[in-house]
């Protein structure tokens, strides 16, 4: 089994993340976990050797994550295992390594290889849209493994968060939408990758969402000779798919679209990598009438955050994370050493 992760998905929650995992588990020999928060988890733990409580918490995690793909995620790839398998696992991962003081890539690399064996793969990544902020790390953590960059226009990202719809197995909340941290984060995140992008064996793919969209066999085709394996499979568009842009598996048309004043702060805030990323800025101005809106979407973004921050450990950090991140003009300094 391999020692560490052969891809990683990075880009933006909201840009058809979950669909080009899906595509990657399509390659031979290839399975991608679709959402998988570790760095964020350990973080919030520990990056060092952990104490007998931090493994279990880190454990009951991955087989939290675990349990939610085989429950909710209908369609995509999820893992080939029933509960009662992650309840076996689970307790099999306890026994073995409780007193060793393992690091939690080791731990990740064993969790994960194990699911991804359940699917009859014995290579593996995972999609963590956020780990944009954490290029330099991972690559100093699995010196081998290849980023997937996924970039969508920031103004089709932010609507597709105002649309999103809380509920059990869903992907987001509507309340953490926020124009411009939004346009703010999808910035950073382009910054991010290009900096990455000057580092000689750090390995990044970038793929257009417009790309995936219309032709994933062929993102297929290109993206398994960035892995360096191949694609026999044609890839399965049935299920109900939120990214097609047409067709019998195209989503509905969006109940609420962006107001002008939206799209002026996104164009305003990112409107150089815009440029550079084949998304020019359009002729949006600010209204007067649009000012209703802000307050409420920003009342609402305050209210969620501040609730995730008091009440939620993980979260908390991460957000903070960000935050920091965003609020920074040079970019900060990657994660402390191993």
């Amino acid at each position: 089994m391999p020692t560490g992760p052969a891809l990683f998905v990075v880009g933006l929650p909201r840009s058809s993340s979950s669909f080009l995992a899906h595509v990657l588990s399509t390659l031979d020999d290839l399975w991608v976990f679709d959402d998988l928060y570790v760095v964020q988890k350990a973080r919030a733990l520990t990056l060092g050797p952990m104490s007998d409580d931090q493994l279990r918490f880190f454990v009951d995690r991955l087989a939290w994550e675990t349990r939610a793909k085989i429950t909710w995620q209908k369609g995509f790839g999820g893992p080939d295992l029933t509960l009662h398998d992650v309840d076996a696992l689970e307790a099999r991962f306890l026994a073995e390594h409780l007193g060793t003081a393992p690091r939690w890539f080791h731990v990740t690399e064993a969790w994960v290889g194990h699911v991804a064996a359940a699917n009859h793969c014995s290579r593996w990544g995972y999609k963590t849209p956020q780990d944009f902020l954490h290029l330099d790390f991972l690559h100093e953590v699995w010196p081998t493994t290849r980023f997937v960059h996924l970039v969508r226009d920031p103004r089709e990202v932010m609507q597709s968060y105002k649309n999103l719809v809380a509920a059990p197995g869903s992907d987001g909340d509507p309340r953490s939408y926020h124009p411009i941290a939004y346009a703010l984060y999808w910035r950073m995140s382009q910054r991010r990758v290009r900096v990455a992008q000057q580092t000689p064996t750090l390995r990044i793919e970038t793929v257009r969402f417009e790309d995936l969209t219309r032709n994933p066999d062929r993102v297929a085709a290109r993206l398994a000779a960035f892995l360096d394996t191949t694609a026999t499979r044609p890839v399965n568009v049935d299920r109900y798919n939120t990214s097609a842009p047409t067709g019998k598996n195209a989503a509905p048309r969006p109940r609420r679209r962006l107001t002008d004043t939206e799209r002026w702060i996104c164009e305003k805030l990112a409107a150089k990598e815009m440029v550079e990323t084949g998304y020019p800025p359009g002729p949006a101005r600010p209204r007067l009438r649009d000012v209703p809106e802000l307050l409420r979407v920003t009342l609402g973004f305050g209210c969620f955050h501040l609730h995730r921050a008091v009440t939620d450990r993980e979260k908390r950090k991460a957000t903070l994370h960000v935050a920091r991140n965003l609020l920074r003009r040079t970019n900060p300094a990657a994660l402390p050493p191993l």
